[in-house]
């Protein structure tokens, strides 16, 4: 079988390994390494060679969490969203900022609704 993504086309019976480009200075992954141009084409260049056939580019500004989490591997048992507290304060327990947590928790998803509705 045949994975058509845009122009580009994927045999599904290889392995389809993709690349993660944070771009922006504030990426909660990378702390904003490849946020000027030069960096991220660089570094984009190196997961080409390195046998990457999809680069996702995001950084922060492209992260939402669904209210249900979905695909989201938790250690805590996330349930529903009535247990979106417990969510915030494991984040706050690994360093994220007030401000990330905003915006993986609703002004992400919120801003895209907005744009797109």
């Amino acid at each position: 079988m045949t994975w058509k993504c845009g122009t580009f086309e994927f045999d599904e019976r290889m392995p389809i390994i993709m690349g993660i480009l944070n771009v922006t200075p504030d990426s909660f992954s990378d702390g904003g390494q490849h946020a000027d141009v030069e960096s991220a084409l660089s570094h984009g260049r190196a997961m080409l060679a390195q046998g990457a056939h999809i680069i996702d580019v995001g950084g922060l500004a492209a992260a939402a969490l669904g209210s249900d989490f979905d695909g989201i591997d938790c250690p805590l048992a996330f349930g529903d969203a009535g247990t979106m507290d417990a969510l915030v304060r494991a984040l706050e327990g690994h360093g994220f900022t007030a401000r990330e947590i905003e915006a993986v928790t609703w002004k992400n998803a919120w801003a895209f609704l907005k744009e797109t509705l």
